[in-house]
Parts: structure tokens; sequence; C-alpha cells
């Protein structure tokens, strides 16, 4: 099963490769967000524990790494205190986006809203106290939220941080420039 997800990685990789515009340095551009029409993907992964391992696919990692494949990384703030090694060198690689997955994992709209927002603010408090970076961007774990998930994205002076950078995360379901759906109740992506 690994040898099939790594086969898939490459292949997906290959095509990015190929499509995505280059920098100075030669790596690909991180892609935030484009027009609708836009016929890019973006890559990304959720780092939470899991029962076996470290849920860190070193030779994927080494592969983006290789050949300069921009990705999106959410870590959890339980995966983030037991995997110090692997979050310094997710951190090391500049076209390398990170952001946070909840502390625990949780199924957000079943919290209330504090525990809500000591959900998402966990690991935004963990990375910077630790490793002394931000982590601006916020995926819901099971891709489930609701309009207190939204609420809890909010900064401490009241303004939506999906509007400005600032030391909580910014709420979306990918990556940043993805708005969030309006409708109340809880939703699945």
């Amino acid at each position: 099963m690994r040898d099939r997800t790594l086969q898939t990685a490459l292949v997906v990789g290959a095509i990015l490769a190929s499509v995505t515009a280059s920098s100075q340095d030669g790596a690909a551009q991180v892609i935030r967000s484009g027009p609708p029409t836009c016929k890019a993907i973006a890559l990304t992964f959720d780092m939470c524990p899991v029962r076996d391992g470290a849920g860190y696919d070193a030779p994927l990692i080494d592969t983006l790494v290789s050949k300069h494949i921009p990705a999106t990384f959410f870590l959890s703030g339980r995966w983030v205190a037991t995997h110090e090694a692997e979050v310094r060198a997710l951190l090391s690689v500049p076209f390398f986006e990170i952001g946070t997955h909840g502390q625990l994992h949780a199924h957000l709209p079943m919290l209330d809203a504090d525990r809500q927002r000591r959900e998402i603010q966990g690991p935004v408090t963990l990375l910077q106290t630790r490793y002394g970076r931000s982590a601006p961007l916020f995926r819901p774990p099971y891709g489930e939220y609701d309009e207190r998930t939204e609420r809890a994205d909010e900064g401490h002076a009241g303004t939506s941080n999906r509007d400005q950078a600032g030391p909580e995360p910014r709420f979306c379901q990918a990556v940043r420039g993805v708005p969030c759906p309006s409708a109340a109740g809880p939703r699945r992506s």
C-alpha cells in the first residue's frame, strides 16, 4: 500500500512539476489561490497521530523536496508535540506551507465555542512557542465545522483572520484563498 501511495504521489508530483511556474531559484511557486477556472491542484497533507509509525512519509517528503514541489501540511497539536525532528524538517523547506489541524483532531461541531477555540489555538501556540513559527492556516478535522468554528477563528480584537494575518489561524478548507461556505450547520469537505 505504501508503494502505491508513493507511486501516486510521484505521478502527481511529475504533473505538478510540468505545469507550475518556476521561481528564480528553480523551485515551483507556492500557489495560494487562483481564479475558479484555474486547472491547478494543491497538494495538502494532514499530519495527525496514527496507530503505527510516525504518520510521516519520509520518501514522499524527500521526493517533494528534491523536485521542488510545494505542499501544505496541516499539523495537529498532538502530532507536533511528539514529532520534533519531523516538524523541524517540514519547517526547514521554504516552499512548504504549514497550517494546523486542531489539537486533538476533535469533531468541532460537537464542542462548545470555548473548547473549539482551544482546539484551534492549541497547535498554533505550540508551533509559536516551541519553533518560533506562526501557522496562519487551519483545516478543520474531518472537514467538519459550524458557525461557532468560524467565530472561534476570529482574532482577539474581534476581526476575522480570514482578512488579515494575525496570531490566530486563518480558517480554510485547503489552502489560503479558499473561502468557507456561509451556510449554517455542520459541513464536511
